[in-house]
């Protein structure tokens, strides 16, 4: 949803930034898979110095986007683990 808003505010119409939002989430789990690269190594292969992966990448790093993914994902098992034990 935030990378199609993203889209949206940088210009593009809500369908063509719903499909270059959709279809760059495949091709990063496809090349994932197809490659056998851990997430760190995807990164690695696909930064280049001062280039836009590196920009976009440094504001989710500024924003602790990292860290709010990591405590949704504790937020969500907690949830799980409260609704089996009812």
């Amino acid at each position: 949803e935030a990378l199609v808003e993203g889209g949206v505010k940088m210009g593009l119409s809500e369908p063509v930034a719903y499909q270059m939002a959709t279809q760059t989430l495949f091709g990063a789990v496809k090349m994932l898979i197809k490659l056998d690269l851990t997430p760190a190594e995807q990164i690695k292969k696909v930064t280049s110095p001062g280039g836009t992966t590196l920009a976009g990448l440094a504001m989710l790093e500024s924003g602790r986007f990292k860290e709010i993914v990591i405590s949704a994902m504790e937020a969500a098992a907690k949830r799980s683990a409260e609704l089996g034990s009812v």
